[in-house]
């Protein structure tokens, strides 16, 4: 858009209006758009090459710029053109309606209009069959194309959501789904555009990339997030439809993980044009009464028109009969037939096909027609297959009671493993079940790393799978989940982590609990690395249970230890740093980490407990913490550790008033840190340690008086979360700028702070830095005259400060929120904020701005009604105990500040003498900042004194 009107200023409200027609976003989306394309340009929004900013205005584009005239690929269907069903469906009797809606549905695709369609119905209804047809339909299509990059011929992906006990795979029906579209001819395009547009997925997918780190793009550990991730794989899916049809068909998405909702959830939210259709196959019955997410997810979609339902119910006997018919002809007593198979299936359409599949059989054996009154026909689903089951060979009937062992899809080697039988006869044997086309069908070929190719087969319902599954006796079964663990284990050797999920569930079946769980914690750390914390929850506290039941050791010691970690990391992301579970979790993890002089785990449990004694406030807890690992440290020297606890430190004595001996500990840690070899703490840790000491190392040169010093660390602050493409440590910068810039009186500099600071909590969800930045520009607004404005953005923000449990600088907060009633004359309510500020302190040691709490309240005092000697007496109280604390904390721009408020009072008494003196002792140990709004006013003090002297002269 902002190309198209090269040279033009393009206000924000013209480009909510034409980027987002008819969707409500806030101003953030702005922001956080222009952030993306401003990295992707390599572009600085301070020396702007692209895009320049008009502050509070909107944006101009300023590059040259080139069009190009070819015409684009039309997005309509020729005239009269409609989807053909083939030949085939015509067996899906009675569901008319649903083709109808289906081909519709892809006609509104291929003009540009995103479908995503839900196919619902409980078990056996018929959805996957629907489905089936439909893309064989597509398919047919585009066999009647010459060119595979043709337009009109679709990427067609499928995706199948296995159900496990507890969390599964994140996101693999997205990954299998995308692997396909990928391995199908006319792929290669969607290679390029998730090298491109998606680089947190290349690595989670190593069978189109490949292992070597060499074929990968530069990442940066760490330093995504779970909406980066959801983002930049619906960015790949548009960008494939923007030229062709892609369908995606996601089936039995009640049993899908909760990454993968979200993901779908936001694909269908969008409203660009696009060239896609998402089917989703799920049961709503299961989904109820497992309280699955995709539920709500379904009906507020479908609700809000950004979705299409299409329910299936049972058959009538009508299209029994026309079933039974085309089916079974030949036979003279089809009709009959048909009302009987009516009656018993009730047009439940699995048993309907089923029970044709009996009397189809029946009528072959006999050589004719089935007497309807002999008919034995099964009055249950059960009943059905275990009467199918009875008809096979009892080599055929183990074979698939393994397979029902290894999953809804399974590989040969693994039955192979499974009946400790050659893999050749099993293949024979599951390829004559196959050909039958009752129970189970082929699925392609299927490559282990260990070089093993060989079929793979899936089951044609789950119903089958239960049923042999819940006939085996349960020592035969432990036996077999350990024969396929064991294999699988081989066949992936290293690469174990892919499957973990897969291999914790067979181990744990196979009551091999030490193993599932060792496996389970490799499935947390691999859900962790995608960001899907609740799933990585699931499996650590599924791992804890595992091993609750195995005896105590320093085996089990060290597996609890990183099942904790990781659970802890989970956590964090789901309920804050202040969560009383983070709290047990990470003490527990420290004290399994020191008594097995783990330092690789003494880190992240120091790291989660810092974090949350520091947003509580407990300064006294965050040394003891650091003074303990300092000591294991000097036992067993270690870099990284001695770097956490160097820098844990520093940020307690900052906020306790000490900041002077804060910066030996930052300056510590700095020269520690390589960025090479410690970027990944950023992931591990929640935050990079020197980004997190350069966040402490300004704030406490800006107290010290520093504040040249402590803008070159803002700087390199901002460089290394830019760098790295950090947003936790670029809203940390963006907040301690807006800070300082509000404190000095920079009302450009908090606008433009807190405007970036405000975008990148909405697309990140930050809370707590969102809550910050609303009370900073609270403070900004009230400054510039809108107070009512100001005072209701920083109750705002005081609120959910208060909410998370952070008392971290709440004095401070408070004094902004004191400040604002103060230039509003509201004394009483500026009283009670500086009152409760005060109380803050008192109860957790935060002391670093004790010094301009008191000064505050030596300036209300003089606002108060009334006037006298007794008043004044009271305020210069309070600057000379602010003046007193800021010499004992070295804070030297608190003592300027506090100096030049005193100093004023002391010249309307006429002390001029002592007044001067105070000024020039304070400003005389400032050796940075001159020039800024503290100094300026101790240089307009003195210029008075001095103009007074010489008219006294």
């Amino acid at each position: 858009m902002l190309a198209s009107r090269v040279g033009k200023v393009v206000t924000k409200e013209e480009v909510l209006a034409e980027v987002w027609p008819r969707v409500i976003v806030s101003e953030g989306a702005i922001s956080a758009s222009l952030r993306d394309l401003r990295r992707a340009l390599g572009d600085d929004a301070r020396s702007p090459r692209f895009i320049a900013t008009t502050h509070r205005i909107g944006y101009r584009f300023i590059a040259a710029v080139t069009r190009d005239e070819t015409p684009a690929a039309p997005l309509t269907l020729e005239a009269g053109e409609r989807l053909k069903w083939s030949d085939a469906s015509d067996l899906l009797v009675g569901r008319l309606p649903e083709q109808r809606m289906l081909s519709e549905l892809y006609e509104l695709a291929m003009k540009g209009q995103r479908q995503v369609v839900f196919v619902t119905g409980e078990a056996g209804i018929g959805k996957s069959r629907m489905v089936e047809a439909f893309v064989q339909a597509l398919e047919d299509r585009s066999a009647a194309l010459v060119d595979d990059m043709d337009t009109g011929t679709p990427l067609i992906g499928h995706g199948q959501c296995i159900e496990h006990y507890g969390a599964g795979e994140p996101y693999l029906p997205i990954l299998e789904a995308v692997t396909r579209l990928c391995r199908r001819r006319g792929g290669e395009p969607l290679l390029r555009l998730l090298r491109q547009h998606a680089p947190t997925w290349v690595p989670q997918l190593p069978g189109l990339f490949g292992d070597d780190p060499q074929t990968l793009p530069v990442q940066f550990p760490g330093t995504s997030s779970v909406q980066r991730m959801l983002r930049e794989m619906a960015d790949v899916i548009d960008n494939a439809a923007s030229e062709r049809l892609v369908v995606l068909v996601f089936e039995d998405a009640h049993w899908s993980d909760h990454s993968t909702v979200e993901w779908l959830g936001m694909l269908a939210r969008r409203r660009e044009r696009a060239r896609l259709m998402v089917i989703v196959t799920c049961r709503p019955v299961e989904m109820s009464v497992n309280g699955h997410p995709l539920a709500l997810v379904k009906q507020e979609l479908v609700t809000r028109n950004a979705a299409t339902e299409m329910a299936l119910g049972y058959l009538g006997a009508d299209d029994v009969q026309a079933y039974l018919q085309r089916r079974l002809h030949y036979l003279p007593t089809v009709l009959e037939l048909a009302a009987a198979v009516f009656r018993r299936s009730q047009g439940h359409p699995l048993f309907m096909v089923r029970m044709a599949d009996d009397l189809q059989q029946a009528s072959s054996e006999l050589n004719g027609p089935p007497v309807v009154d002999e008919l034995s026909l099964p009055g249950g689903v059960t009943n059905l297959i275990e009467s199918q089951l009875a008809r096979l060979g009892a080599e055929h009937l183990r074979v698939l009671e393994a397979a029902s062992v290894a999953g809804s899809e399974f590989a040969t080697a693994c039955i192979s493993a499974a009946l400790q039988k050659p893999i050749d006869h099993v293949e024979s044997l599951l390829e004559a079940l196959a050909q039958h086309k009752q129970f189970i069908e082929p699925r392609g070929l299927e490559k282990w790393h260990d070089g093993t190719v060989c079929g793979r087969y899936g089951f044609r319902h789950d119903l089958y799978r239960y049923a042999l599954y819940n006939r085996l006796g349960s020592a035969r079964r432990v036996g077999l989940h350990a024969l396929i663990a064991e294999r699988l284990l081989i066949a992936y050797g290293a690469h174990s982590a892919d499957i973990a999920a897969a291999l914790a569930l067979h181990f744990e079946m196979a009551q091999d609990m030490w193993r599932a769980a060792r496996y389970r914690h490799e499935a947390g750390e691999k859900a962790l690395r995608r960001y899907a914390h609740s799933e990585a929850l699931v499996h650590a506290d599924k791992g804890l249970e595992l091993l609750a039941i195995q005896n105590s050791g320093a085996e089990c010691g060290a597996a609890e230890l990183q099942l904790q970690l990781t659970r802890g990391a989970a956590l964090l992301a789901m309920r804050g740093y202040g969560a009383a579970e983070v709290e047990v979790t990470y003490t527990r993890a420290l004290t399994l980490a020191i008594g097995l002089n783990d330092n690789d785990g003494v880190g992240p449990a120091l790291s989660g407990l810092y974090n949350l004694c520091l947003t509580r406030g407990a300064f006294a807890q965050v040394k003891m913490i650091a003074d303990q690992v300092l000591a294991v440290v000097e036992r067993r020297p270690d870099p990284v550790l001695s770097m956490l606890a160097h820098n844990v430190r520093g940020s307690a004595q900052l906020f306790a008033g000490e900041a002077a001996a804060s910066l030996e500990h930052v300056a510590k840690t700095l020269a520690l840190y390589d960025a090479d070899a410690h970027g990944h703490l950023a992931f591990k840790y929640g935050e990079d340690p020197a980004l997190a000491c350069h966040h402490y190392a300004a704030l406490a040169n800006w107290v010290l008086g520093l504040s040249e010093t402590a803008e070159r660390h803002l700087a390199a602050g901002f460089a290394l979360a830019r760098h790295a493409g950090h947003p936790f440590g670029e809203a940390q910068m963006l907040w301690l700028e807006a800070l300082i810039a509000l404190d000095d009186g920079d009302l450009d500099r908090v606008d433009r702070s807190t405007y970036e600071l405000n975008a990148i909590c909405a697309d990140y969800e930050f809370p707590l830095w969102l809550a910050g930045g609303q009370i900073l520009r609270g403070g900004l607004l009230a400054s510039r005259g809108q107070s009512d404005e100001g005072s209701l953005l920083i109750d705002q923000g005081l609120a959910a400060w208060r909410e998370s449990g952070t008392l971290l600088t709440l004095p401070h907060a408070l004094a902004v929120a004191a400040r604002v009633q103060l230039q509003g004359a509201r004394i009483d309510q500026a009283k009670l904020l500086l009152d409760e500020a005060l109380a803050v302190m008192r109860i957790t040691g935060e002391l670093w701005y004790e010094p301009e709490l008191h000064r505050l309240s030596g300036e209300m005092t003089l606002q108060m009604p009334g006037s006298g000697t007794a008043q004044t007496a009271l305020a210069q109280a309070s600057f000379e105990r602010a003046i007193t604390l800021s010499r004992t904390q070295n804070a030297r721009l608190f003592e300027v500040r506090s100096s030049a408020s005193l100093a004023a009072t002391w010249l309307d008494e006429g002390r001029t003498a002592e007044a001067r003196s105070l000024l020039i002792s304070a400003s005389a140990k400032m050796t940075e900042g001159l020039h800024g709004r503290d100094m300026r006013r101790v240089s307009a003090l003195l210029t008075g004194l001095q103009t007074t002297a010489s008219s006294s002269n």
